[in-house]
């Protein structure tokens, strides 16, 4: 077998267990610097250029940890109250089980402490022609100054009460990924390639950083919907100002969830593979 063939068999290998059905993925790369964001992400409420911004930034101080000429979307809300932020993207193929990421980075420039409706909200909606809203929106959750929080019970409201978890807020903090593991559906999903973990129907588990924080969360505001997730909405909340910072937002229509063992096993994976290949080499 040649050296070629053999290190793209086991490239293979080590990649199979590790796709997923992509419905979609969003690096901000392909948007020049400073630019306002568009197609195919739509925007509800326009860029003013001043107080409402949805804009493209190349990340020189390295916040996301993927080089200075990485590029990221910087949103400014200045407006304390109504009109909010509010951008989104659909799919023409909802699925009622997946998992929502995305990295951020909170510059903590919120007029308000704590929770207080300030900061983002990230709605799942099921709608395939425009935003969520309050009632069609399964899930959600709200990212605001350090914290992770979900609704109140039968409500589409910050719980200000129930912090889900924190984020890093110190001067040196870097950016953070989270994950919003979803099922939709009707019946009960197991995932996971080591521990494997449980996912009720009409519930979702939250990551942050590669370790769920918190699982088999209840819907928004009651909702009863068992249709696939056909958009995610983005929104800044009902009061205060903020900014925030988004990069590598994706929608999976399954779920890849590393765990660190899986971390362990592809990073160990890769090593492998580099040292097989110069092997390779030297044989050939």
């Amino acid at each position: 077998m040649n050296t070629k063939l053999r290190v793209f068999l086991l490239t293979f290998t080590l990649a199979a267990p590790l796709s997923a059905d992509v419905l979609f993925s969003e690096n901000f790369q392909s948007y020049p610097s400073g630019s306002v964001l568009g197609s195919p992400w739509s925007l509800s409420v326009p860029d003013n250029g001043s107080t409402l911004t949805y804009r493209i930034a190349t990340d020189t101080s390295d916040l996301f940890g993927q080089g200075t000429s990485n590029k990221y979307l910087s949103l400014h809300d200045g407006v304390s109250g109504a009109p909010n932020i509010q951008f989104y993207r659909t799919v023409s193929t909802p699925s009622t089980i997946g998992q929502i990421s995305f990295s951020f980075y909170d510059p903590l420039t919120s007029t308000t402490g704590g929770a207080n409706n300030t900061g983002l909200l990230v709605r799942l909606g099921t709608s395939t022609t425009g935003a969520a809203g309050n009632s069609t929106s399964p899930f959600g959750i709200f990212v605001s100054n350090g914290g992770i929080y979900t609704n109140s019970p039968g409500s589409s409201s910050i719980d200000t009460n129930n912090l889900l978890a924190t984020y890093d807020t110190s001067p040196t903090r870097t950016a953070q990924e989270l994950s919003i593991v979803f099922n939709n559906g009707t019946t009960d999903i197991t995932y996971g390639d080591g521990d494997i973990y449980s996912l009720a129907a009409g519930r979702m588990d939250i990551w942050l950083n590669g370790i769920v924080v918190a699982s088999g969360l209840t819907k928004f505001n009651n909702n009863t919907s068992t249709d696939g997730i056909g958009n995610v909405t983005f929104n800044g909340q009902s009061s205060g100002e903020f900014n925030m910072y988004l990069d590598d937002i994706s929608y999976l229509s399954n779920i890849t969830i590393p765990e660190p063992s899986n971390f362990a096993f592809i990073i160990g994976g890769v090593l492998c593979l580099v040292f097989t290949a110069q092997r390779l080499r030297r044989r050939a």
